[in-house]
């Protein structure tokens, strides 16, 4: 729309499997992939003015303010402007994200995909991975909190638009990548 990609939001709780399946979509499809994650740490580690303002936020599992995360989302769309679509991979996370994802790229969302996949499952992915965010308890668990209080508003306010579907996460992930395009194809999108 407006001359600009579609945008599809892969969303779920840390460790539900979003930057796995961008990561593949994005490969097998040609679409761009934004992880906001990998950003806000690349950040971090360059000791960016932006890195430094966020890195408490990393550090404690809490999510990092919108007017930071304005910043970072208007700076990746921007280098994807001729990608058959882009898939956002931890974006938006608030309500206020929604709201400045719509003013940056009005009408552009056309598919938010909720990864589903039981607690236990989440907390043994997490255990299993060996960023820093992941093996704190006390972080998962702020982290987790943060996605049941600011991002669940956000899942209900792309729903009430028509633009939600939940995709069940616990297969492998080819079976998921697969059950994913079969959504993509619903608005177009070729894979």
């Amino acid at each position: 729309m407006l001359g600009y990609p579609p945008l599809v939001v892969l969303a779920g709780p840390p460790g539900a499997g979003k930057g796995t399946q961008c990561s593949q979509l994005a490969q097998q499809h040609g679409m761009a992939h934004i992880s906001i994650g990998d950003t806000l740490r690349q950040e971090v580690t360059h000791g960016t003015p932006l890195g430094s303002r966020i890195r408490a936020s990393l550090e404690t599992g809490r999510l990092v303010p919108d007017h930071d995360m304005s910043e970072v989302i208007a700076a990746q769309l921007a280098q994807h402007r001729a990608a058959p679509a882009v898939l956002l991979d931890g974006f938006p996370r608030t309500l206020g994200q929604a709201q400045i994802l719509e003013q940056l790229r009005p009408r552009a969302v056309e598919l938010v995909i909720l990864l589903v996949v039981p607690l236990a499952t989440l907390l043994q992915r997490l255990s299993d991975r060996s960023r820093p965010d992941d093996t704190d308890p006390n972080v998962i668990t702020e982290r987790l909190l943060a996605y049941d209080r600011d991002t669940k508003p956000v899942l209900d306010w792309y729903a009430n638009r028509g633009l939600l579907t939940h995709v069940d996460a616990t297969a492998p992930p080819h079976d998921v990548t697969t059950r994913i395009a079969r959504h993509l194809t619903t608005i177009g999108l070729h894979t």
